[in-house]
């Protein structure tokens, strides 16, 4: 896995143990999901008004149909529901935590570029000491 700190200074309203809960499991969902030995890419951008954490894998991809529904809890894809084990709690898990620090959740996924969940929370920039 390769994780990147691209630019900013992170300050988002959230405790930094339910952030890192978060790219845990979305990196464990983008491994479940990946051809063994293919990078898992974890990424984090701020500006000065938002937090971006994004986790990108070159696995299954994610149909169309399937993307609003994966975040709503016990929902499983239908065309992977049986060949990959879980049980649909992880993204849910992931939604709540950012919705509730007024933050959300969502993913892209194409064929030739991959998954790549995303996690936007409201950043407050430095805080003085």
């Amino acid at each position: 896995m390769e994780a990147t700190v691209v630019s900013g200074w992170f300050n988002p309203p959230v405790k930094p143990r339910t952030l890192w809960q978060s790219v845990i499991a979305w990196s464990f969902v983008a491994r479940k999901y990946s051809p063994p030995h293919t990078p898992i890419e974890v990424v984090a951008r701020a500006s000065h008004t938002e937090v971006i954490i994004s986790v990108h894998n070159v696995g299954s991809t994610i149909r169309i149909e399937d993307r609003d529904r994966i975040f709503d809890r016990f929902y499983r894809a239908l065309d992977l529901k049986d060949s990959v084990p879980g049980t649909g709690i992880g993204l849910s898990v992931v939604k709540k935590a950012a919705e509730a620090h007024s933050g959300h959740v969502w993913v892209v996924s194409d064929e030739d570029e991959g998954t790549t969940f995303f996690l936007s929370l409201p950043n407050f920039g430095r805080t003085k000491h």
